[in-house]
Parts: structure tokens; C-alpha cells; sequence
């Protein structure tokens, strides 16, 4: 294997393999310049693998966790294989879906120190129309690689890096949560992957009694509440719902300020952007930095429902993931839970920025359906 292929780092028995793909699946002896942020991003992964806590009945083929960073143009991340195989796949799409939200993450700054959220600010909060029109010329993306069957990855007409203390967390983030489904299923410690999914089973019951705030929400879905009668799919997505919870987790301490692993510096090469890692000064930022990045990969979660529910006719499937709108509400329920306060305080104070985030991205979202639907009425 050509030493460019791969980047590999090895714990005990456990590797974890950095591999590349074109938009064909063919293998590449190199990158496309813009993963390098996977290369400093990976180690930290490799730390959480200890020779104690790995199950001894591991097959050969599953000590091997191929990262794979590919060029498809859908814009999302996988895990495969679990337990024979595994592969996380990060496709190339999901990069530029966030490459594309520049002007949304400038915004963001401006408001992120707003940590404590009072009521006016959430009743006034609302989208610039430049974010707006970003979101519109996301969706033309979408719409164009989509016509070529997802084989053709459309750019942006002017590529702006966004901020680095926004698309880094939330790249990051996308990788710690696809890394969770590995992690659960390699390590010695059974009867704590158990109790985790008896716990995120238990709060989806809980919070589904909650009908009045269900409602307030708009989230009385009988869709959902068939779906959740059975117990697979709920446990399907009390792992999703964990998964999140554990990425949320990983994301303060890769972007804490007493992190030791490597980090991101300043390039200036031809072959890569200028950028930087952020600069965390406190827990408190660390936190601020990982709820923005689980309400921009929620949030771009829910534009794609909204691109393939609207241009497409087509609606993921319930059994196996939650709609957006339930992650992000069933995630910081479990959250607070956690953290053994009332949901509105915590939302308020402890996820004030990640709250706000969701009240932008929301605002792009109807404002860009009231525009399309106004355009086919006229």
C-alpha cells in the first residue's frame, strides 16, 4: 500500500486506516487536499482505544477501521460493516454542503456570544436573507448532482472557507458519531453498551409522554409514534440519540483548551487553504463551539429531508434514523437529563448557542420554502 493511501496509527491489535475514493469508489494513492482536516482530526479517535477495554472475540477483520473519505457528492457520513468490516464513510459532499454555509457561520459569530438566551432574542431571531440565498444556492447544488444521479459533485460558484471555529467542530463531530457505533461494538465492557441503549430507550419513552411539548413543537407525527411501537426501530434510534450524546462529549475535549493531541496550523501551501484551529480559551467556548456544531449538522441534516421530501418525493426512512426535527429535540432532551436539569433551563443556559443556531438555520429553511412557494404561485 503506497504510504500516501492510508494513514494509519495502531493501538494493541486495533488499527484505524485513513483511505481515499473518487466519485466511483475507486481507491486513490492520494487525497483531495481539502480532507487534510481528517488526518489531524483521526488520532484523537485512537486514544479512546484502550488494550482493556477491547473484547477478545474480535474477528481479525473487524481490528480494522477504514476512514474513509470519498468523492460522492450526497452529502453525509455512514458506518458499515460493523463487527466484520467496518467502514466509516465521509463523503465529499457533506464537506462542501458545509463549505457552502460561509455567510450562515459569519452570522453565527456575531451572535455566539450570546451563550444566555433571553425570550425577546429567541422571538426576534431571524435569518438575513444573504443566508437565505446561500441556502437556495446549496439546494441548486443538490438539485444538480442529484440530476446526474449523485455521480457529479457540484461547487459553489464563489468558495469562501467558513470559519474554522465552526466547520472543524462540526466535522468533527460527524466523525465522533459514526466512530460511536465502532467503539460500541468493539469494547469489553458489554453490560455499559447495554445500560447506555436501555437508558436512550427509556428517555424516548419519557419524552414521548411529553404530549403537550410534543405539540407546541409540531411534532405529533403518527408516522413517528407507529414507528416507535416497535422495539427495534426505538432502539435504532436510541443508538442515533447516543451517538450524538457521545460525539457532543468528544467534541469539548478535542476542542478543549487543556487538549494535548495534535492540532490544526497555519498553511499557506498551494495545495491547501489558509486555515487555522480554533483557539479555545475556556470549557465554557468549548461547549459554545460543540452545540453550534450539533445544530449545524442537524440543521443540514434537515435542509437535505427538505430537499428530498420537496424536489425529490422521497422521505428517509423512520426505522432506522430519526427525522432531524426529532434528533434535535430528543438530543437535548437526553442532554439535560443527563445533566439533571429542566429542559427549558438548560436549553436557556447550558445550550444557549446551539439553541440559537437551530432558530437560524430554521428561519433559512421556512423563509426558503415561503420563497419557493411564492414563486410557483406567481
Amino acid at each position: 500500500m503506497d504510504e500516501h493511501q492510508s494513514q494509519s496509527n495502531s493501538y494493541s491489535s486495533l488499527r484505524v486506516e485513513l483511505v481515499y475514493e473518487d466519485e466511483s469508489g475507486a481507491r486513490l494513492a492520494d487525497g483531495n487536499a481539502i480532507f487534510f482536516w481528517a488526518k489531524v482530526l483521526l488520532p484523537y479517535f485512537m486514544g479512546q482505544f484502550g488494550s482493556d477495554a477491547i473484547r477478545t472475540d474480535l474477528r481479525e477483520s473487524a481490528k480494522t477501521l477504514e476512514v474513509i473519505l470519498t468523492g460522492n457528492p450526497v452529502p453525509n457520513a455512514m458506518m458499515k460493516g460493523v463487527g466484520r468490516n467496518p467502514q466509516i464513510r465521509i463523503n465529499l459532499g457533506l464537506y462542501v454542503a458545509l463549505l457552502s454555509m460561509s455567510n450562515t457561520m459569519l452570522f453565527l459569530r456575531e451572535i455566539a456570544g450570546q451563550e444566555t438566551v433571553t425570550r425577546d432574542a429567541l422571538f426576534n431571531l431571524k435569518a438575513p436573507e444573504r443566508l437565505v440565498d446561500e441556502l437556495l444556492q446549496l439546494m441548486i447544488l443538490w438539485h444538480k448532482s442529484s440530476q446526474s444521479g449523485w455521480t457529479i459533485q457540484s461547487w459553489p460558484q464563489q468558495l469562501i472557507i467558513p470559519d474554522p471555529n465552526y466547520i472543524f467542530p462540526a466535522l468533527f463531530f460527524v466523525m465522533a458519531h459514526e466512530f460511536s457505533h465502532y467503539y460500541r461494538d468493539i469494547i469489553l465492557n458489554r453490560d455499559w453498551v447495554e445500560e447506555r441503549n436501555r437508558l436512550a430507550i427509556k428517555m424516548i419513552d419519557d419524552f414521548l409522554v411529553e404530549k403537550e411539548y410534543i405539540s407546541a413543537r409540531g411534532l405529533d407525527d403518527e408516522a413517528v409514534r407507529e414507528v416507535l411501537k416497535d422495539t427495534k426501530a426505538k432502539a435504532s434510534w436510541g443508538d442515533e440519540i447516543g451517538g450524538d450524546q457521545w460525539a457532543f462529549q468528544a467534541c469539548m475535549e478535542r476542542f478543549s483548551p487543556s487538549y494535548g493531541g495534535p492540532r490544526i496550523g497555519m498553511t499557506g501551501t498551494a495545495a491547501t487553504p489558509l486555515v487555522y484551529e480554533p483557539r479555545v480559551q475556556s470549557d465554557r467556548e468549548s461547549r459554545m463551539y460543540a452545540n453550534i456544531a450539533a445544530e449545524l449538522v442537524f440543521g443540514i441534516t434537515k435542509f437535505l429531508e427538505a430537499f428530498a421530501d420537496k424536489m425529490m418525493g422521497k422521505r428517509g426512512s423512520l426505522e432506522s434514523h430519526p427525522p432531524a426535527t426529532w434528533r434535535q429535540e430528543l438530543f437535548v432532551y437526553t442532554m439535560a437529563r443527563t445533566e439533571k436539569q429542566p429542559m427549558m433551563k438548560f436549553m436557556g443556559q447550558e445550550y444557549g448557542s446551539g439553541l440559537m443556531t437551530r432558530i437560524v438555520m430554521d428561519s433559512m429553511l421556512k423563509q426558503f420554502v415561503d420563497r419557493m412557494e411564492n414563486t410557483a404561485k406567481s
